[in-house]
């Protein structure tokens, strides 16, 4: 055993950022994808976290293994999902069922949907407005979410 695996003795589970710590652009870094395969061999439990709301967990996986790591979307949790999964569970408990407007990407339209959402692009029709990772915002996206 390596000191960097004797280091992790003691540690059950781990949650890792993805830009920054898993890769760097589009290129992994050094020993992530032997990390995660130790961590895997000796039964701890690992996931891959993001704030960044424009992918989907599937599309993040995607994207890791075109840089040649091994990552099942269920080990990833992004932003978009979470803040879905968040909205569901308010709604389920008691908060009015209504439309939701984003300011965001593909990413946060899909999980939103799949969480049964109904989007609209009218501010005036949504109950909710969520917003996240948007690389091509307008004054106008912006102006609707305002209102």
């Amino acid at each position: 055993m390596t000191d960097s695996m004797a280091t992790l003795a003691g540690v059950r589970a781990a949650f890792f950022d993805m830009d920054g710590v898993i890769y760097v652009g589009s290129r992994p870094l050094p020993g992530v994808q032997e990390l995660l395969d130790y961590l895997d061999a000796t039964g701890r439990r690992w996931m891959l976290v993001t704030n960044n709301a424009a992918l989907t967990s599937q599309q993040f996986s995607d994207k890791v293994a075109a840089m040649g790591l091994r990552v099942a979307p269920e080990r990833i949790l992004g932003s978009s999902e979470a803040t879905a999964s968040w909205l569901r569970h308010q709604v389920d408990k008691g908060w009015p069922e209504g439309k939701v407007i984003i300011m965001g990407q593909d990413g946060l339209r899909s999980a939103l949907t799949r969480a049964g959402f109904e989007l609209t692009t009218d501010p005036f029709d949504a109950a909710y407005a969520v917003s996240g990772a948007n690389f091509e915002l307008t004054y106008r996206d912006l102006a609707d979410v305002a209102l």
